[in-house]
């Protein structure tokens, strides 16, 4: 057996293991599986686009999750959605909201308003920056890309782009900087360009540039609060939302491959697909990017716009840290986000779906129908919430290159080494006498229902192998039953 790379089409295609392409099919620990399909929830569509969402714990376990759109921020409770915004609404044109928790305060940062709080209500304006991005960690609320201009503040710093701001420790009020209550503030400009993303890393907080990276760490009053360094190396990254905490590491894309920042370097994981993806990114829209941790399966999402896209988040490509494996699962999205159902009761059963056949095809041992378990979802187009828990509908997934420019290989058998096989399946050759020609395809053939097997009899000097089905399906590697054609 031929164990299988992932999706590699960077990779040279004769290296044994390759997936030169792939529909809907995933990176596993063992090999590749089906993705999921999206699942109605029971949240109804949103007023408008979503512009930003998170999944908050409180101190008592408790969640709260949160969509903010261009006029309101609305929370979802079993079910519904509620207008949670200040008073006055919102008016904040194409700028995303972020959200983080701070003990159990809720905050949210929009670089058209002061930061807003809410402590178990309505949200309401603080007198504090107004910030494009918010995080939590050691104690503060950590601001970037800060103007405190019209706030209330006395401060004079303006907008600028290059800013952080803290909050004064453990004061999520505070605001002024002083060394008493260690509210601070300070400028990253030993890097050019503004920041674009501002993340938790542990004890310490990493802000990204489009080109470079600053580790912050919290030094104490007496050495200005917090320290921020500048990362060796030209690598940084367009998109706040494309930074994936992964709790060890952040996963990121930068300009041109992607990479895993542990606090001491960035390191690069693109290297099987890096040219494939930015082949297809539309450039121009990169801070559109959008990442997602699903951490039951261990899995990593990318959200991205092609070059065919017309600006919209219409691809995916998913990453497995665990067995360094890609794949695809493109689908459109407005985000990605995390959701938590209340999970299913004999008691809510029958309010929720009429029969059992009107149940969704969901395995029984998914996050999904356990309540208050985080569930890896998507805001639809249509401004709904989806989980990413459904049975796999149809998907793909071609070899590489088997085979020898000296020998012709007459191929009888092609087995798959299935963990999960799928109901139906088929095995399409392909086939050439000259590795630098296009192959030709022959007809697609049946897998054996009793063996999960392909029987074909073909003759070349090289052999690839496409293989597409629906439903459920995770394969390990492939193994190729072939006998000494001859030579030419």
């Amino acid at each position: 057996m031929v164990p299988l790379l992932g999706f590699t089409p960077d990779i040279e295609a004769t290296t044994p293991g390759t997936v030169v392409d792939c529909s809907q099919f995933v990176p596993s620990v063992k090999g590749m599986k089906a993705a999921p399909s999206n699942v109605a929830t029971s949240f109804p569509a949103l007023s408008a686009a979503a512009q930003g969402a998170a999944l908050l714990v409180r101190l008592d376990g408790s969640v709260r999750f949160f969509v903010g759109t261009v006029s309101q921020i609305s929370e979802g409770v079993a079910g519904a959605w509620s207008n949670v915004s200040r008073g006055l609404g919102y008016s904040v044109g194409g700028n995303r909201w972020r959200f983080a928790q701070f003990g159990n305060d809720s905050v949210a940062a929009n670089k058209s308003c002061v930061l807003q709080r809410s402590t178990g209500a309505s949200f309401a304006d603080l007198v504090a920056p107004k910030a494009s991005f918010c995080e939590t960690v050691a104690g503060f609320v950590i601001l970037a890309d800060c103007n405190d201009a019209g706030t209330g503040l006395a401060t004079g710093f303006g907008d600028q782009s290059d800013r952080w701001w803290c909050c004064g420790i453990n004061d999520v009020t505070t605001w002024t900087p002083s060394l008493a209550t260690q509210c601070a503030s300070g400028r990253l400009v030993d890097a050019p360009g503004p920041l674009r993303g501002l993340r938790r890393l542990g004890p310490n907080v990493a802000a990204y540039k489009d080109k470079s990276i600053f580790l912050g760490t919290y030094v104490g009053a007496q050495s200005g609060v917090w320290r921020f360094d500048l990362i060796p190396g030209d690598i940084g990254c367009a998109s706040h939302e494309a930074v994936v905490n992964i709790g060890t590491a952040h996963l990121f894309p930068g300009d041109d491959d992607f990479y895993s920042f542990d606090g001491s370097r960035p390191v690069s994981i693109g290297s099987p697909v890096r040219q494939w993806f930015f082949s297809r990114l539309d450039k121009s829209l990169r801070y559109k990017i959008a990442g997602m941790y699903d951490k039951a399966n261990g899995l990593v999402w990318w959200f991205y716009p092609s070059t065919a896209s017309g600006g919209a988040l219409d691809s995916a490509i998913v990453y497995d840290p665990r067995s360094n494996r890609w794949g695809t699962a493109d689908r459109d999205v407005e985000l990605p986000i995390e959701i938590v159902l209340d999970g299913i009761t004999y008691d809510n059963l029958g309010a929720l779906f009429s029969t059992y056949d009107d149940l969704p095809a969901i395995p029984y041992d998914s996050p999904f129908w356990i309540a208050n378990s985080p569930v890896p979802a998507v805001i639809g187009t249509d401004h709904k919430p989806y989980t990413l828990a459904g049975t796999p509908g149809q998907w793909m997934f071609k070899t590489g290159l088997f085979g020898d420019d000296q020998a012709v290989q007459l191929v009888t058998r092609v087995n798959p080494r299935w963990v999960t096989r799928p109901p139906e399946a088929r095995m399409t050759s392909l086939y050439t006498m000259d590795e630098g020609l296009m192959t030709t395809t022959g007809v697609p053939i049946a897998m054996s229902a009793n063996s999960g097997r392909f029987d074909v009899l073909r003759a070349a000097r090289w052999h690839a192998f496409k293989f597409d089905g629906s439903g459920s399906a995770e394969v390990v590697g492939i193994t190729i039953t072939a006998q000494d054609g001859g030579s030419e």
